[in-house]
């Protein structure tokens, strides 16, 4: 029988747990080596998450400024076209209210026409000199005005209730194969009126009598009528 001395028996057995820990704490300090070379995480790192989120926050920020100065520029310039509405509505009510005044009272303080003569927004100037069509376009220029174009058959009316003189008009043409045009270059419309007189050789300007166009030679002297856009009424004039 094989005696075995305890005291070796406890050697063997510190050996092999001292061994044991000899290997955990070698492989605690490997790792802590490992960890020691990667080395703690760097502050740059930690702000690229805060940086990416800024960065978003500015552009988001930047983009609202923008929109909002959009809306901001345009603004004054919708508040400008409905004020100009607004406005241009209310002249429309202020010159036919003036429009009544006038045919009503002669001489009423809202006539923006110095000659008196006032209809549907347009004054009208009746010279009574005797002058040929070119020197009449030159008149009624002097004064700035125009010669008169008819618009429209109403218009044609208003003029014959207020004048029964021949009285040169802007409706003039080239040659007698040529179109009659007025004085601002439109070209007279073919329902309007029919010219008297449009056949005949050497008449290639027209004038005004009794409710009538007639055509006539150009260095003719009668009296001439000069039209005008009417000014703005003035609201205070039309109390």
């Amino acid at each position: 029988m094989e005696l075995t001395d305890p005291r070796a028996e406890n050697m063997e057995d510190e050996d092999e747990d001292g061994y044991i820990m000899m290997s955990i704490q070698q492989q605690t300090s490997i790792k802590g080596l490992a960890g020691s070379e990667r080395g703690p995480r760097t502050p740059s790192s930690l702000w690229r998450p805060v940086a990416l989120a800024l960065l978003v926050l500015c552009l988001l920020s930047l983009s609202g400024v923008v929109t909002l100065g959009t809306m901001i520029i345009r603004q004054p310039n919708h508040v400008a076209i409905q004020d100009g509405n607004v406005s241009e509505t209310l002249q429309q009510l202020a010159r036919r209210l003036c429009q009544e005044l006038v045919s009503k009272t002669k001489g009423h303080k809202c006539n923006p026409c110095s000659s008196l003569k006032y209809h549907q927004g347009n004054c009208y100037l009746l010279s009574h000199r005797n002058r040929t069509w070119e020197d009449s376009r030159t008149y009624c220029a002097s004064k700035n005005y125009v010669m008169l174009k008819v618009d429209n058959k109403e218009e044609l009316a208003y003029i014959n209730r207020n004048t029964n003189k021949i009285r040169w008009i802007g409706l003039s043409r080239r040659a007698i194969d040529s179109p009659w045009m007025w004085e601002d270059g439109s070209v007279l419309a073919t329902d309007l009126f029919q010219i008297s007189g449009d056949g005949e050789a050497n008449r290639h300007c027209a004038f005004f009598h009794n409710g009538k166009i007639q055509a006539a030679d150009c260095q003719e002297s009668y009296p001439t009528l000069c039209e005008s856009v009417g000014g703005n009424i003035k609201i205070d004039l039309l109390l």
